[in-house]
């Protein structure tokens, strides 16, 4: 049998293992990686590895959201590279999953810089607006992957993924 990954190709560069987002379509919420690891490529969906399903989901659950609810995408749509034009290609359809969103939420130092020209360590947890994104409300958080690999505590990002339902709470109509 041939794994997803293998049938999906970048129309950038030709590397097989190409994720696209994931999640549904008209959901108001978008979370936003960086890039898809192993576990993501073989199943061919953003945050179906050990930092989604054993960190991200149960944190969101516990805050309000079902991750299951959200679309999802990464930044770069296949392994990092060197080639910028696979950056761009991941970024604007990250841009474009992004349009129409309510809110959003950034996993991580990458799209945090990309999204707010701001380090995470600054932001993590605020509310705040991007000069890229139309969204009422972005968080930027760490990346749980953080948290996974035991480099970072569970608070700082309970404390994003919080204030993020909140704002999402305060700013539904």
């Amino acid at each position: 049998m041939t794994n997803w990954f293998e049938q999906l190709e970048c129309p950038v560069c030709g590397l097989d293992g190409c994720v696209p987002a994931s999640g549904p379509d008209k959901s108001p919420i978008l979370v936003i990686g960086a890039y898809p690891g192993e576990d993501e490529i073989n199943e061919g969906a953003p945050l179906v590895g050990n930092m989604g399903q054993n960190v991200l989901r149960p944190e969101l659950n516990e805050a309000g959201i079902a991750l299951s609810s959200c679309r999802r995408t990464n930044l770069w749509l296949h392994t990092p590279s060197k080639n910028e034009d696979c950056f761009k290609h991941g970024l604007e359809s990250a841009i474009h999953e992004a349009s129409n969103r309510e809110f959003i939420l950034l996993l991580g130092a990458e799209p945090c810089q990309v999204f707010l020209h701001e380090k995470i360590s600054d932001v993590s947890g605020l509310v705040l607006q991007s000069p890229l994104l139309s969204a009422k409300v972005v968080v930027p958080c760490i990346n749980p992957a953080y948290v996974w690999n035991r480099n970072a505590t569970v608070g700082e990002l309970r404390f994003a993924l919080k204030n993020f339902v909140e704002a999402i709470r305060g700013n539904r109509t």
